[in-house]
C-alpha cells in the first residue's frame, strides 16, 4: 500500500470485498426465507443489506463527485499525495454498521420463522407421512396449516424490525447523519483528541462546506465537547496514516503517518 496511489478506484478495491461478503451473507438468508414460503406456497420479497449498502455508496459517490470531490479519498497539498479522509471512513462504518444490523434483524426473522416452521412441519409430518418422503419432497407445502396468533404476531414484529434496519441503509443522509457518523468514528479512535482541532480546520470542517453542510458544523463541534473533547489544542505536524476498510485500522508500516 505504501507505493500505491490512494484513488477512488483502490478505496473500492479495499471495500468491496466488505460489501460483497454481506451481499453474500443477505442473499444466503434470503434463499433460506424463499425456501420455507415456498412450503406455504407464497412469495415475498426481501431486501438485500448488501446491494443497499453498495447502492447507498455508488448514491453518496455521485453527491460527492457532483461537488467536485471523492468520496474517499483527497489531496493534501501540504504533503503532495492523495489520502483518504475522515469523512468518507466516517460515512463507509456508519453504512457498514447499518448493514451489519439488518443482517442481525433478518437472522431473527429467519430463526423464529423457521421455528415456527418446524414446529408445524412436525404435525404435518406425524400425520401425514413418513419423514423420510418429505425430506425427498421439497415441493410439499403446509397449505392449511397456521401460525398461532402468538407466533404471527412475533414474526410480525421481527419483520417490521428487519425491515427498518434495512430501510435505515437507504435512509442515511449526510444531512441528518453525518455529524453522528463522525461522533462514532471520534469514539473509536480514529482520530486522537490531541490533533481533532487540526483534523477540524484542515480537513473535516472545508469538506463539509464544500458539501453544503455549513448548518452541521457548529451541531458536529457542540456534539464533540459534549463528548469531552478538547478542540482548543493543535498539533504542528499532521500527515495521514493509510486506512485498511478491511481491518478498519490504520496501518503503521511504510507510508506517511500522523505523529
Amino acid at each position: 500500500m505504501a507505493n500505491e496511489i490512494i484513488t477512488e478506484e483502490v478505496a473500492r478495491k479495499q471495500i468491496n470485498p466488505i460489501i460483497n461478503e454481506v451481499i453474500s451473507k443477505s442473499g444466503d438468508l434470503i434463499t433460506e426465507l424463499d425456501d420455507m414460503n415456498k412450503l406455504f406456497g407464497i412469495e415475498h420479497n426481501y431486501s438485500n443489506a448488501g446491494v443497499r449498502f453498495n447502492n447507498k455508496i455508488n448514491e453518496l459517490k455521485n453527491v460527492f463527485n457532483e461537488h467536485g470531490m471523492s468520496l474517499f479519498t483527497r489531496y493534501e497539498p501540504s504533503i503532495g499525495i492523495n489520502q483518504f479522509h475522515l469523512i468518507g471512513e466516517a460515512i463507509f462504518d456508519a453504512l457498514y454498521a447499518r448493514a451489519v444490523e439488518s443482517l442481525d434483524a433478518m437472522k431473527a426473522y429467519l430463526e423464529a420463522y423457521s421455528s415456527a416452521i418446524h414446529e408445524m412441519s412436525n404435525i404435518f409430518l406425524n400425520k401425514m407421512i413418513p419423514i423420510a418422503h418429505f425430506i425427498k419432497r421439497r415441493n410439499i407445502t403446509l397449505n392449511g396449516f397456521q401460525l398461532t396468533p402468538q407466533e404471527k404476531e412475533k414474526i410480525a414484529q421481527l419483520y417490521i424490525e428487519y425491515q427498518d434496519k434495512a430501510d435505515a441503509i437507504w435512509n442515511f443522509s449526510l444531512e441528518d447523519n453525518l455529524v453522528d457518523a463522525l461522533i462514532e468514528l471520534f469514539k473509536k479512535g480514529e482520530c486522537n483528541s490531541y490533533y481533532i482541532k487540526d483534523m477540524l480546520d484542515i480537513e473535516i470542517i472545508p469538506m463539509m462546506n464544500q458539501l453544503g453542510l455549513s448548518n452541521s458544523v457548529d451541531e458536529l463541534l457542540t456534539k464533540l465537547r459534549e463528548n469531552g473533547y478538547n478542540l482548543n489544542e493543535s498539533k504542528e505536524e499532521i500527515v495521514d496514516i493509510p486506512f485498511d476498510f478491511n481491518t478498519g485500522d490504520e496501518q503503521n508500516q511504510g507510508g506517511s503517518q500522523r505523529r
